[in-house]
This record gives C-alpha cells, structure tokens and sequence, in this order.
C-alpha cells in the first residue's frame, strides 16, 4: 500500500508540472520566395523587423520562404521545399555589373572578401526580426524550443537570441554555432538542423506581453561563412 501511495505521489507531482505548449510558430508552407519578415503575418499575428544598430546599402536581412527549407533536427539544409523558414539573407546587390539575387536561403553577402566593400556594395548588417506579442498569462517555468542552423563567424557575423517582457530588448541566448554536412562550414557545405530548448527568465512568467527576437550582425569583413542563419517550428511551453 506504501508504495502504491508513492507512486501515485510521484505521478501527481510529474502531472501537476507538466510543461504544456500553448505557442508555436512554424512559418507556414509553400515555395515563395523574398517575404521580407516584415511582410509575414502568421496565426500569432505579424512579426516586424528593426534596425538594432548600422545598416548599410546591401545589409542582409529577415525573410520567411521555403528557400532555406525548415527542415527536422538532424537533416541538412536545402531550398525550396514546402516548409517556410525564418532566415537570413542577400538583398538585391549589383556587383560590378554582376546581380547577386535576394533570398538564397540562409546564405548572405559578406562583401569585405579581397577588399570589395567601397567598389561594390557593403553589407554591414544589425537587424532584429520581433515576434508578435505573446500572451504567457497563466504560465510559468516558461520554456522556447526550436530548430535552427546557423554559421557566420563568431560574433562577428552572428545571431543572437532575444526578449522583452515590456520593458525592452535583452539578450536571452547568443545561440551556439552548429555544424555543417559533409565537412567544414565553407560556404559550400549545407548547415545541419538542430534543436534548442532555452528557459526564460522569471519576469515572462504570468506576463501577457512577451515577445522573442532574433539579432543578426554582420560586420563586413568578407571572414564568416555560410550558412547566416534559420530557424523553425518555435514552440514555448510552461507549466499552468
């Protein structure tokens, strides 16, 4: 009887704190290619995009389209599936006569390389792509889960995970590197889909006014690789 008492102990305890999902975003389906972010508005509502310090002319920037296909945790990149992702790409670029087309996936122009940026057009980059308000009310212990790829070069060319609870932008992750298939990230290589869980701080508990934020840099140094960055299937949950 003692320790038919325990384990329904422990099973009401596991069942009291159970983390329920009660957002997600998946970016939607379909092939289309050049949504700027700013342009998408999902079942959440629409997501925006700010400057978060120095643009210039060519600076990369937010799109959502299924060039940078939002592929499961453990696949490796491709463009133009059905699956919409939330990437970093080129705007259009004319280089030296030659036109570098917009939304690639997440591949992005870093035209610091041999000393280009002043002949053609520099790409230093600091933009923030916002999610719509999300309403945690009722929820604590509050959890984001996503897949996501990233390259770059370290904090250079980087992407930074963000909230606000209403009282401004702070950095909730500099998210970590991931790897590429089939060798080195070189700008040939495909990047590899993983998975992230990362908590949020006490003050999104209970708080009806959230939201999440993605930072990207790109200093315009021609150094960083592809892949920019992509993510999908972002989920929060907590426990009521």
């Amino acid at each position: 009887m003692r320790v038919l008492f325990t384990l329904c102990a422990l099973w009401l305890g596991t069942a009291l704190y159970a983390q329920e999902v009660f957002w997600t975003e998946d970016f939607g389906t379909g092939c289309n290619q050049g949504q700027v972010v700013s342009s998408y508005s999902g079942t959440n509502g629409a997501w925006t995009l700010a400057n978060s310090g120095s643009n210039q002319t060519a600076s990369n920037t937010f799109y959502v389209s299924a060039m940078e296909n939002g592929n499961a945790p453990g696949e490796c990149g491709s463009s133009c599936g059905n699956d919409r992702s939330l990437h970093v790409g080129n705007v259009f670029i004319d280089a030296i006569l030659i036109q570098i087309p917009a939304d690639q996936g997440a591949s992005y122009y870093d035209s610091g390389a041999a000393g280009l940026c002043g002949f053609i057009d520099c790409s230093t980059t600091d933009k923030r792509a916002q999610s719509p308000v999300i309403d945690c009310t009722g929820y604590e212990n509050i959890e984001v889960t996503f897949s996501y790829l990233e390259g770059g070069n370290g904090i250079t060319d980087n992407a930074v995970l963000q909230y606000n609870t209403g009282s401004g932008w702070l950095v909730l992750q500099d998210l970590p590197k991931t790897t590429c298939c089939g060798g080195p990230c070189n700008g040939t290589n495909q990047g590899l889909w993983s998975e992230l869980t990362v908590t949020l701080p006490e003050e999104a508990a209970d708080n009806p006014n959230v939201q999440l934020g993605i930072r990207w840099v790109n200093n315009d140094d021609g150094v960083g690789t592809d892949p920019s960055f992509a993510i999908d299937d972002i989920s929060l949950s907590g426990t009521p």
